[in-house]
Protein backbone atom coordinates (compact mmCIF):
# COMPACT_ATOMS: atom_id res chain seq x y z
CA UNK A 1 0.00 0.00 0.00
CA UNK A 2 1.24 3.48 -0.83
CA UNK A 3 0.34 4.68 2.66
CA UNK A 4 3.15 2.56 4.05
CA UNK A 5 5.79 3.81 1.59
CA UNK A 6 8.52 6.36 2.24
CA UNK A 7 10.42 7.93 -0.66
CA UNK A 8 13.62 9.83 0.21
CA UNK A 9 14.97 12.03 -2.57
CA UNK A 10 18.24 13.89 -2.88
CA UNK A 11 18.12 17.32 -4.54
CA UNK A 12 21.19 18.31 -6.57
CA UNK A 13 21.80 15.92 -9.43
CA UNK A 14 18.73 13.89 -8.53
CA UNK A 15 15.43 15.74 -8.19
CA UNK A 16 16.83 19.01 -9.54
CA UNK A 17 17.83 19.56 -13.13
CA UNK A 18 21.22 20.98 -13.95
CA UNK A 19 19.50 24.39 -13.90
CA UNK A 20 18.52 23.75 -10.24
CA UNK A 21 14.79 23.46 -10.95
CA UNK A 22 12.13 20.88 -10.21
CA UNK A 23 10.20 20.19 -13.40
CA UNK A 24 6.50 20.94 -13.04
CA UNK A 25 5.47 17.43 -14.06
CA UNK A 26 7.70 15.93 -11.38
CA UNK A 27 6.46 18.31 -8.69
CA UNK A 28 2.83 17.55 -9.54
CA UNK A 29 3.49 13.80 -9.52
CA UNK A 30 5.16 13.88 -6.10
CA UNK A 31 2.27 15.94 -4.73
CA UNK A 32 -0.12 13.33 -6.13
CA UNK A 33 1.83 10.54 -4.42
CA UNK A 34 1.68 12.44 -1.16
CA UNK A 35 -2.10 12.71 -1.46
CA UNK A 36 -2.19 8.94 -1.92
CA UNK A 37 -0.36 8.49 1.37
CA UNK A 38 3.30 8.26 0.33
CA UNK A 39 5.73 10.08 2.62
CA UNK A 40 7.98 12.10 0.31
CA UNK A 41 11.07 13.25 2.22
CA UNK A 42 13.68 15.54 0.73
CA UNK A 43 17.16 14.50 1.90
CA UNK A 44 19.96 16.88 1.00
CA UNK A 45 23.35 18.14 2.03
CA UNK A 46 21.99 21.66 1.65
CA UNK A 47 21.00 23.74 4.65
CA UNK A 48 17.28 23.78 5.38
CA UNK A 49 16.77 27.30 4.01
CA UNK A 50 18.04 26.11 0.60
CA UNK A 51 15.64 23.15 0.58
CA UNK A 52 12.47 24.92 1.70
CA UNK A 53 11.66 26.63 -1.65
CA UNK A 54 11.50 23.24 -3.39
CA UNK A 55 9.53 21.75 -0.50
CA UNK A 56 7.00 24.57 -0.90
CA UNK A 57 6.91 24.23 -4.68
CA UNK A 58 5.97 20.56 -4.45
CA UNK A 59 3.54 21.37 -1.59
CA UNK A 60 4.96 18.71 0.68
CA UNK A 61 3.84 18.13 4.26
CA UNK A 62 6.59 15.75 5.37
CA UNK A 63 9.84 16.01 7.31
CA UNK A 64 13.02 17.42 5.78
CA UNK A 65 16.50 15.94 6.15
CA UNK A 66 19.23 18.55 5.65
CA UNK A 67 22.94 18.88 6.26
CA UNK A 68 23.46 15.27 5.14
CA UNK A 69 21.40 14.03 8.08
CA UNK A 70 22.65 16.47 10.71
CA UNK A 71 19.29 18.25 10.86
CA UNK A 72 15.80 16.71 10.82
CA UNK A 73 13.07 19.31 10.83
CA UNK A 74 9.27 19.41 10.59
CA UNK A 75 8.20 22.42 8.50
CA UNK A 76 4.56 21.71 9.37
CA UNK A 77 5.12 22.18 13.10
CA UNK A 78 6.56 25.71 13.18
CA UNK A 79 9.81 24.32 11.76
CA UNK A 80 10.32 22.18 14.83
CA UNK A 81 13.80 20.71 15.08
CA UNK A 82 13.50 17.00 15.73
CA UNK A 83 17.21 16.27 15.66
CA UNK A 84 20.27 18.45 15.23
CA UNK A 85 24.02 17.92 15.41
CA UNK A 86 26.46 20.82 15.54
CA UNK A 87 30.19 21.01 14.97
CA UNK A 88 32.76 22.06 17.54
CA UNK A 89 34.14 25.34 16.24
CA UNK A 90 37.51 24.72 17.90
CA UNK A 91 37.89 21.58 15.82
CA UNK A 92 37.31 23.57 12.64
CA UNK A 93 39.93 26.10 13.74
CA UNK A 94 42.38 23.31 14.58
CA UNK A 95 41.93 21.77 11.12
CA UNK A 96 42.54 25.11 9.42
CA UNK A 97 45.62 25.79 11.55
CA UNK A 98 47.02 22.32 10.90
CA UNK A 99 46.67 22.62 7.13
CA UNK A 100 47.67 26.28 7.03
CA UNK A 101 45.31 29.21 6.56
CA UNK A 102 47.11 30.34 3.40
CA UNK A 103 46.43 26.95 1.78
CA UNK A 104 42.72 27.75 1.50
CA UNK A 105 41.11 29.82 -1.20
CA UNK A 106 37.91 29.96 0.85
CA UNK A 107 36.73 28.92 4.30
CA UNK A 108 33.01 29.05 5.01
CA UNK A 109 31.44 28.39 8.39
CA UNK A 110 27.75 28.92 9.20
CA UNK A 111 25.78 28.68 12.41
CA UNK A 112 22.18 28.98 11.25
CA UNK A 113 22.03 32.76 11.59
CA UNK A 114 25.37 33.92 10.25
CA UNK A 115 27.70 32.90 7.46
CA UNK A 116 31.40 33.54 7.97
CA UNK A 117 33.46 33.77 4.77
CA UNK A 118 37.20 34.20 4.60
CA UNK A 119 36.65 36.25 1.42
CA UNK A 120 33.72 37.55 -0.58
CA UNK A 121 31.54 35.03 -2.38
CA UNK A 122 32.11 34.68 -6.12
CA UNK A 123 29.20 34.49 -8.62
CA UNK A 124 30.21 30.92 -9.45
CA UNK A 125 29.85 29.81 -5.81
CA UNK A 126 26.10 29.28 -5.82
CA UNK A 127 26.47 26.51 -3.25
CA UNK A 128 26.88 29.20 -0.59
CA UNK A 129 23.26 30.05 0.22
CA UNK A 130 23.59 33.43 1.88
CA UNK A 131 20.05 34.69 1.29
CA UNK A 132 18.46 35.81 4.56
CA UNK A 133 21.70 35.32 6.47
CA UNK A 134 24.05 37.83 8.03
CA UNK A 135 27.28 37.52 6.06
CA UNK A 136 30.58 38.31 7.78
CA UNK A 137 33.66 38.62 5.58
CA UNK A 138 37.14 38.05 6.95
CA UNK A 139 38.82 35.52 9.21
CA UNK A 140 36.36 35.92 12.09
CA UNK A 141 34.74 32.51 11.70
CA UNK A 142 36.03 31.55 15.15
CA UNK A 143 33.02 33.55 16.43
CA UNK A 144 30.52 31.09 14.94
CA UNK A 145 28.25 29.62 17.61
CA UNK A 146 27.48 25.89 17.31
CA UNK A 147 28.26 25.79 13.58
CA UNK A 148 26.15 23.46 11.48
CA UNK A 149 28.15 23.66 8.27
CA UNK A 150 31.71 24.15 7.02
CA UNK A 151 33.06 24.21 3.47
CA UNK A 152 36.68 24.51 2.41
CA UNK A 153 38.09 25.39 -1.01
CA UNK A 154 41.77 24.66 -1.43
CA UNK A 155 44.14 26.53 -3.70
CA UNK A 156 46.13 23.50 -4.83
CA UNK A 157 45.42 19.87 -5.67
CA UNK A 158 48.42 18.66 -3.65
CA UNK A 159 46.83 19.85 -0.40
CA UNK A 160 43.85 17.49 -0.66
CA UNK A 161 45.54 14.63 1.16
CA UNK A 162 46.81 16.97 3.87
CA UNK A 163 43.31 18.32 4.54
CA UNK A 164 41.93 14.79 4.80
CA UNK A 165 44.77 13.66 7.07
CA UNK A 166 44.57 16.68 9.37
CA UNK A 167 40.79 16.33 9.68
CA UNK A 168 41.13 12.70 10.69
CA UNK A 169 43.90 13.55 13.14
CA UNK A 170 41.85 16.20 14.95
CA UNK A 171 38.87 14.02 15.80
CA UNK A 172 37.50 10.55 15.21
CA UNK A 173 33.98 11.92 14.74
CA UNK A 174 34.51 14.22 11.77
CA UNK A 175 36.01 13.99 8.31
CA UNK A 176 36.06 15.91 5.05
CA UNK A 177 35.04 14.78 1.60
CA UNK A 178 35.62 16.48 -1.72
CA UNK A 179 32.96 17.19 -4.26
CA UNK A 180 33.98 14.99 -7.15
CA UNK A 181 37.35 16.02 -8.54
CA UNK A 182 37.02 19.63 -7.43
CA UNK A 183 38.96 21.47 -4.74
CA UNK A 184 35.77 21.97 -2.73
CA UNK A 185 35.42 19.91 0.46
CA UNK A 186 32.74 19.72 3.12
CA UNK A 187 33.00 18.75 6.76
CA UNK A 188 30.76 15.90 7.85
CA UNK A 189 30.05 13.57 10.77
CA UNK A 190 31.34 10.05 10.25
CA UNK A 191 28.39 8.47 12.06
CA UNK A 192 25.65 10.78 10.74
CA UNK A 193 24.34 10.71 7.20
CA UNK A 194 21.15 10.78 5.22
CA UNK A 195 20.38 7.21 6.26
CA UNK A 196 20.39 8.10 9.96
CA UNK A 197 17.86 10.82 9.13
CA UNK A 198 15.77 8.33 7.15
CA UNK A 199 15.76 5.89 10.07
CA UNK A 200 14.33 8.59 12.33
CA UNK A 201 11.70 9.43 9.71
CA UNK A 202 10.84 5.73 9.42
CA UNK A 203 10.37 5.57 13.17
CA UNK A 204 8.15 8.63 13.25
CA UNK A 205 6.02 7.45 10.34
CA UNK A 206 6.04 3.77 11.38
CA UNK A 207 7.30 2.73 7.95
CA UNK A 208 9.65 -0.21 7.52
CA UNK A 209 12.98 -0.04 5.75
CA UNK A 210 11.69 -2.59 3.25
CA UNK A 211 9.05 -0.08 2.18
CA UNK A 212 11.54 2.74 1.73
CA UNK A 213 12.88 3.93 -1.61
CA UNK A 214 15.81 6.34 -1.91
CA UNK A 215 17.11 8.27 -4.91
CA UNK A 216 20.63 9.71 -5.06
CA UNK A 217 23.51 10.52 -7.37
CA UNK A 218 26.65 11.32 -5.38
CA UNK A 219 28.92 10.02 -2.61
CA UNK A 220 26.96 11.65 0.22
CA UNK A 221 24.00 9.49 -0.84
CA UNK A 222 25.93 6.23 -0.46
CA UNK A 223 24.60 5.17 2.95
CA UNK A 224 20.95 5.64 2.10
CA UNK A 225 21.29 4.14 -1.38
CA UNK A 226 23.04 1.03 -0.07
CA UNK A 227 20.94 0.51 3.07
CA UNK A 228 17.30 1.30 2.27
CA UNK A 229 14.91 -1.32 0.96
CA UNK A 230 15.38 -0.09 -2.60
CA UNK A 231 18.21 2.25 -3.50
CA UNK A 232 17.92 3.94 -6.88
CA UNK A 233 21.09 5.44 -8.28
CA UNK A 234 20.60 8.16 -10.83
CA UNK A 235 21.51 7.43 -14.42
CA UNK A 236 23.73 10.52 -14.26
CA UNK A 237 25.20 9.53 -10.89
CA UNK A 238 28.80 8.84 -9.93
CA UNK A 239 30.34 5.39 -10.35
CA UNK A 240 30.25 4.66 -6.61
CA UNK A 241 26.50 5.20 -6.40
CA UNK A 242 25.89 3.13 -9.51
CA UNK A 243 27.93 0.31 -8.00
CA UNK A 244 25.97 0.12 -4.75
CA UNK A 245 22.46 0.94 -5.97
CA UNK A 246 19.82 -1.74 -6.46
CA UNK A 247 18.82 -0.21 -9.78
CA UNK A 248 19.41 2.85 -11.92
CA UNK A 249 16.81 5.48 -12.70
CA UNK A 250 15.08 5.18 -16.06
CA UNK A 251 16.17 8.68 -17.06
CA UNK A 252 18.63 11.23 -15.71
CA UNK A 253 17.93 14.27 -13.54
CA UNK A 254 17.21 16.46 -16.56
CA UNK A 255 14.56 14.12 -17.93
CA UNK A 256 12.32 13.39 -14.94
CA UNK A 257 14.32 10.38 -13.81
CA UNK A 258 12.72 10.34 -10.34
CA UNK A 259 9.15 10.63 -11.65
CA UNK A 260 9.50 8.05 -14.41
CA UNK A 261 11.20 5.53 -12.13
CA UNK A 262 8.59 5.92 -9.38
CA UNK A 263 5.83 5.49 -11.96
CA UNK A 264 7.36 2.13 -12.85
CA UNK A 265 8.01 1.03 -9.26
CA UNK A 266 4.60 2.04 -7.91
CA UNK A 267 2.50 0.98 -10.90
CA UNK A 268 -0.72 -0.72 -9.86
CA UNK A 269 -0.52 0.29 -6.21
CA UNK A 270 -3.28 2.29 -4.59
Amino acid sequence: MLSSTLVAIDLDGTLLTDQKTVLTETADYLYKLQNLGVKVVLASGRPYRAIKPYYDQIRLNSLVISGNGALLIDPQDNEKIIKKESYNNKTILDIVDAVGYDRFDLIMVEDGKKIFLSRSKKPSEGFIWSEGMEVIIGNGFEKAENPDGAIFILKNEEDKIRLIQMSNAMTNKLAVRFWGKSLVAELYFKDINKMTGIKEAQRIYSISNENTIAFGDDENDLEMISKVGLGVGMKNGCDLIKKYSDMLSIEDNNNQGVKKTLELLLAGQN
